[in-house]
């Protein structure tokens, strides 16, 4: 699980379920993702659900990326499992609900363990 906070940008979170597909650090696939009011717009491409194809998701737009959305036609994940996204039912207002909402998605039992970041002004 892999949580960003963005600094200076105070109601900007990703959150992230990653699986390990060896003992290498760097080797894991994405599973999961809920981005919440997103610094960039994000475009789908042209695989998974018939529904989903192309939709457009403007910078701000809190949407949700699941590997099944990005499976191929015949069961195979593309290089980017998670190219795929659809606008979430509830839209998290803040971190706690954000977290929330993830938990929920991926069945963490003890998500509200996780204390909300700190406040970070830009960088001098």
């Amino acid at each position: 699980m892999r949580i960003t906070a963005y600094p200076a940008h105070f109601h900007a979170f990703t959150f992230q379920l990653d699986c390990a597909i060896s003992d290498n650090a760097c080797s894991r696939i994405p599973l999961y993702r809920l981005e919440v009011n997103p610094l960039r717009a994000h475009t789908n491409i042209f695989i998974g659900p018939d529904n989903l194809h192309g939709l457009y998701f403007a910078a701000g737009c809190t949407h949700e990326h699941d590997f099944h959305d990005s499976l191929t036609k015949d069961g195979k994940l593309p290089k980017n499992p998670l190219a795929i996204a659809r606008k979430v039912i509830v839209d998290p207002a803040d971190f706690s609900n954000g977290l929330a909402v993830f938990c929920n998605r991926v069945n963490l039992v003890n998500g509200s363990d996780i204390p909300t970041p700190p406040s970070q002004g830009a960088f001098l």
